[in-house]
């Protein structure tokens, strides 16, 4: 069995401004990390560059408005 190049998942991150209560306030984004790399180092310098790009991504918004959406309909 080979070692994908990269691997799929799913990362929830937190949002600011949690509105206190027993309410999950986070997004979920889906990203592509590395599995193969010259070393752990540079797997982990990938990996964060990976993390990173999701920063400023709006796929998020995009997956709670759907969701959101869905929920009305």
């Amino acid at each position: 069995m080979t070692v994908p190049k990269d691997l799929c998942c799913n990362i929830v991150f937190p949002v600011p401004n949690h509105p206190g209560g027993m309410v999950i306030h986070a997004q979920m984004m889906a990203a592509e990390l590395p599995c193969q790399a010259g070393s752990s180092v540079e797997r982990l310098h990938k990996t964060q560059k990976a993390l990173q790009g999701l920063r400023h991504s709006t796929a998020g918004l995009g997956f709670v408005g759907s969701t959101a959406l869905w929920a009305w309909w």
